[in-house]
């Protein structure tokens, strides 16, 4: 069986500081220097994978990374942690950032005739992304479907998969036909990505990593919103100075100016 994590490597902002969000002529910023990260719902998916061919080593995992200018680091990750296959797209950010409908439609093509049995994606697909990348995917492979996924694993029935999701004040447990596409939340089995020993280090560091074009989706076709504006957010806090000669002093005027009327409103 042949299971396909599709993700998207993001730039870990939190490290530009408020002087270098200046943005260019295309709303861009200059995030080269920045490290990039997977979100936690991709690192959850890709440890679900990584659980699931433990259990079962008929499993086949493949990788498929977009933003191709930060994901070799994670798919040279992925090799020495298991999976046999990794690929990067070569398409621009900025063509897919806004438009879910244009990574399905990626997606999709990229499978057709890849005989993938299971496809998973982190519940959100990248920065923009509102949640709607793998209901489309589903719906353009006319594949089942679920969101919240918690946990997966192979069921004894053949071509079926057991699968667990989170809803507002229970777990619901399914029973689904393969080939099927999950969207991954938050999980308590698998909250983090299990990190590969030195050995699988330098043997993924040789491996391939193969390169697929954005020809598999006529972006022009696909309207995407366009960025208007481009600001930080705004984390600057007034800062108010207790004063006293001892720390009694101080312990007092906190409870005067600031708890006294949050106790007695």
């Amino acid at each position: 069986m042949k299971a396909l994590l599709a993700f998207k490597p993001l730039s870990d902002l939190s490290m530009l500081s408020e002087h270098d969000w200046i943005p260019n002529e295309q709303l861009r910023l200059n995030i080269d220097y920045v490290r990039s990260a997977l979100s936690c719902f991709d690192e959850t998916a890709a440890e679900l994978l990584l659980r699931a061919q433990t259990a079962d080593q008929s499993i086949r995992l493949e990788a498929l990374a977009f933003n191709d200018n930060m994901a070799e680091s994670h798919l040279k990750l992925l090799l020495a942690l298991g999976f046999e296959r990794a690929s990067r797209l070569t398409s621009p950010v900025c063509e897919c950032a806004f438009n879910p409908l244009a990574n399905a439609t990626i997606l999709a093509n990229y499978l057709r005739g890849g005989q993938h049995s299971l496809v998973v994606l982190g519940m959100q697909f990248g920065d923009a992304d509102d949640g709607q990348t793998a209901a489309m995917l589903a719906e353009m492979l006319g594949w089942p479907y679920l969101s919240q996924v918690s946990d997966f694993t192979l069921s004894p029935t053949p071509h079926t998969i057991r699968v667990s999701r989170m809803a507002e004040t229970e777990v619901q447990h399914f029973t689904i036909a393969l080939p099927a596409v999950l969207a991954v939340g938050n999980s308590t089995q698998a909250a983090a990505l299990r990190i590969p020993t030195l050995k699988q280090k330098l043997a993924a560091s040789r491996a391939s990593i193969e390169v697929v074009t954005h020809e598999l989706c006529d972006i022009e076709q696909l309207n995407s919103p366009v960025l208007k504006n481009l600001s930080p957010i705004s984390k600057q806090r007034e800062t108010q100075w207790l004063e006293g000669r001892t720390p009694q002093d101080k312990a007092l005027e906190l409870y005067d100016v600031y708890l006294r009327r949050r106790m007695n409103p």
